[in-house]
């Protein structure tokens, strides 16, 4: 699977606590299945349930929610498009001593192709977005500049 490690680059790239502390950030595949048909190809699907906790939030929410939010646009377009996934594929709780636990539904497509007598496998992720996506990203909150990033 693909999508834990970019998830985790991208948010020790773009939020300032766990910049400085990237220990903060745990994250744990909690249930998942694999969705395959009789194609003839033994491509399939991964579908799984991202569980991210951040130890101790110093900060307001926001500066990880709104990271968070852009890699999920590129990287997961249908959890904002689909209305149904808008209601529960995103979720996120606070406890008393600071931690923020987020949940995410995601999927991965997974190709395998045969080749001779070997079966290749690649993992082509999700449509590029357009090149006028690619500016660099400000977080401002409060008016305050919190965290700056590239996609």
């Amino acid at each position: 699977m693909q999508k834990p490690q970019q998830l985790r680059a991208a948010l020790l790239g773009s939020v300032p606590l766990l910049q400085q502390n990237p220990e903060r950030l745990t994250m744990v595949i909690a249930a998942g299945t694999v969705v395959a048909t009789s194609a003839p190809s033994l491509s399939y699907e991964y579908r799984y349930r991202l569980e991210l906790t951040l130890a101790d939030i110093q900060q307001e929410i926001e500066t990880v929610i709104v990271p968070l939010l852009a890699w999920l646009r590129d990287n997961q377009p249908e959890m904002m498009g689909n209305v149904d996934k808008r209601r529960s594929d995103f979720t996120f709780a606070s406890d008393a001593s600071g931690a923020l636990s987020i949940g995410l539904q995601l999927s991965e497509r997974v190709l395998v192709a045969q080749t001779d007598d070997a079966l290749q496998v690649t993992f082509p992720g999700e449509p590029t977005p357009p090149a006028s996506d690619y500016a660099p990203l400000q977080l401002w909150v409060h008016g305050e500049l919190v965290s700056e990033w590239r996609r």
